[in-house]
């Protein structure tokens, strides 16, 4: 019997280690049930256009409150994000229009001051260092998109060699809710979406993890219709940071001292 209450001590303790690890990963999380944008996410863009809250639907829906053509804005993360380890991004969107001049998902790295509201960060219009997926623009037009893409930031503006077009081989609907689940280390990247199996790949220069990033959604109508952004959505946003490389090393230390334990008792 004592043997089996210490194996089953052991358990727990294992068991509490690993809830530990999980739980000081995620980093940032909402899906918008009762809550505000107040609450560690900012809206802002051009004119009065913004992204505020639907409470009936659980969503951060745009609204174009300028009536005027090429609305645009940002719905970002007030807060900024630093981990070496890399990051995971889960999200839920719906594009709803499919004529837009820019939709877009990234992890932007807002250190350097380039990072503007009203401007996208992963196609030619500002040079800021950026990962992430673009559902419809210019990026999309220039790379072959949609898909995933990398902006180094290294060149001017309206200059298309920073962007580097990682994959487009996930099928995307601009006609439907889509779930994009990202995840990115200093040495590789792999995305899905709707569940499907993962598109993986490594960098060829690898990817900046010392930078703090924040999580950026934008969205850009076209310059012919007013209304045609009006009812794109978020329904879920989840950011979590990988595991660093000694969180591992903590379980597996403690996975090798259980083992120990259990021999011992037996």
């Amino acid at each position: 019997m004592k043997k089996i209450h210490s194996i089953t001590g052991i358990a727990a303790i294992m068991a509490m280690s690993l809830a530990t690890v999980a739980q000081a990963a995620v980093v940032f999380q909402s899906d918008f049930t009762g809550a505000d944008l107040g609450t560690g996410l900012t809206s802002a863009g051009a004119a009065t256009d913004i992204w505020s809250l639907d409470a009936a639907n659980d969503r951060a829906e745009f609204n174009d409150g300028d009536g005027v053509q090429n609305s645009r804005a940002s719905l970002y993360t007030s807060g900024t994000y630093q981990n070496t380890g890399g990051f995971k991004l889960d999200v839920t969107f719906y594009q709803a229009a499919t004529d837009l001049n820019i939709f877009e998902v990234a992890l932007v790295e807002t250190g350097d001051g380039d990072f503007k509201t009203d401007t996208g960060s992963l196609n030619k219009a500002m040079p800021v260092y950026s990962i992430g997926f673009t559902a419809s623009g210019q990026a999309a037009t220039d790379n072959s998109g949609p898909g995933l893409v990398l902006n180094d930031g290294s060149t001017a503006k309206n200059n298309h060699t920073a962007m580097e077009n990682l994959s487009n081989a996930q099928t995307y609907s601009n006609t439907a809710e889509q779930t994009l689940s990202m995840t990115i280390t200093a040495t590789s990247w792999s995305y899905s979406l709707n569940g499907d199996p993962a598109t993986t790949g490594s960098f060829a220069s690898g990817f900046d993890t010392s930078k703090s990033y924040a999580f950026v959604g934008f969205i850009q109508g076209n310059n012919s219709d007013a209304n045609n952004v009006d009812g794109a959505y978020f329904s879920n946003i989840t950011l979590t940071a990988i595991p660093e490389p000694s969180s591992f090393a903590l379980l597996g230390g403690l996975l090798a001292l259980s083992a120990v334990m259990v021999r011992r008792r037996r």
